[in-house]
């Protein structure tokens, strides 16, 4: 009889895009805005402030990715869908 044939999936295919274990976008963008207000601010507290921002930020973004790695993907796609989706069509349904 003949063997099938087996395919290995290679582990960093499937795994999601992080930075410092949290999403790679949202890091970014915390990035982006906390050196803004450090550089920006052109105070030593807005300094001390942006890094708090930063600390703080980047722990609740690993939270958040321990719980979903690609939790914010999730969330936008929610937001796209309708509150409510009639059981039944009327000649007036827009089609796509």
């Amino acid at each position: 009889m003949e063997e099938l044939q087996q395919t290995p999936i290679y582990q960093a295919i499937n795994q999601p895009i992080l930075l410092f274990g949290a999403e790679r976008n949202l890091v970014i963008f915390l990035a982006m805005m906390a050196s803004m207000l450090m550089w920006i601010g052109g105070s030593w507290f807005t300094f001390f402030i942006g890094l708090v921002i930063w600390v703080i930020g980047i722990y609740y973004l690993r939270e958040m990715a321990k719980r979903d790695p690609i939790m914010s993907s999730v969330f936008r796609r929610y937001q796209q869908y309708q509150h409510y989706y009639s059981a039944h069509t009327t000649p007036f349904t827009y089609f796509k």
